[in-house]
């Protein structure tokens, strides 16, 4: 418990950790989805669906907005500044 407690307090440890956790990766992709940061929901659903077929539904989910989001607001134009 104390290397566990340990262990947590070191955030590459953690990311580690929850790299391999479907559960924890779909929550991020939630939390992601609520805050509008589409990309990166996709790629947390990614990872989810990956270590565990069930979040396939709401990896789909997150790509069909994405690709909404995209039909409605293209990437934005660099500007051109006159030499």
């Amino acid at each position: 418990e104390r290397a566990a407690a340990a262990a947590l307090q070191d955030p590459v440890e953690v990311m580690r950790m929850m790299a391999a956790d479907a559960k924890a990766l779909a929550a991020l992709g939630r939390h992601r989805l609520e805050m509008n940061e589409i990309d990166q929901a996709v790629d947390a659903f990614k990872e989810a669906a990956l270590l565990d077929p069930q979040y396939a539904d709401e990896l789909l989910a997150a790509q069909k907005r994405q690709e909404a989001q995209d039909r409605i607001a293209p990437p934005p134009r660099p500007i051109e500044r006159p030499e």
